[in-house]
């Protein structure tokens, strides 16, 4: 895998013209869903599950396990890829692949800057926290909500 990365003005410029592939890992845990709040770039200020932007060349699976690990220090295994779709977030498109991932019951989360803290949150909870409008159906098409 290539661990070249864009350079700012490069990345702003091709997010205004293209859509950008991403993934999301949709960590659950004794009927809660890991998610974080973003202290940065798209989706600032709001509580969401941890992902990124995929890189050339590199397979859907490992971006997940990658981007779930640079974000949380978490080893995560994806299970089951879920249906791919258009996401906006303020003036940006992207084409997220949310994946069910488990995680091994012991661990330790470190964020790194991307987020200011995390929570383990009930479907209860949901409600009350500052999520983006779309999370609900990234959240619905894993059966976070099923009975």
């Amino acid at each position: 895998m290539i661990e070249k990365r864009l350079e700012e003005p490069i990345h702003e410029e091709m997010g205004d013209l293209l859509p950008l592939p991403t993934v999301e890992a949709i960590v659950i845990k004794d009927n809660k869903i890991l998610l974080g709040k973003r202290s940065k770039g798209i989706g600032r200020d709001y509580w969401w599950v941890f992902g990124g932007k995929v890189r050339k060349w590199e397979l859907l699976e490992d971006a997940v396990k990658r981007i779930l690990y640079t974000e949380t220090g978490l080893i995560g295994i994806p299970y089951k890829q879920l249906l791919s779709k258009s996401y906006f977030f303020c003036d940006r498109h992207t084409v997220g692949t949310p994946f069910l991932v488990s995680i091994n019951k012991e661990h330790t989360i470190k964020l790194n800057d991307t987020h200011s803290e995390y929570k383990w949150v009930s479907k209860e909870e949901l409600v009350d926290l500052q999520c983006h409008p779309m999370l609900h159906g990234i959240l619905l098409d894993g059966g976070f909500f099923d009975e």
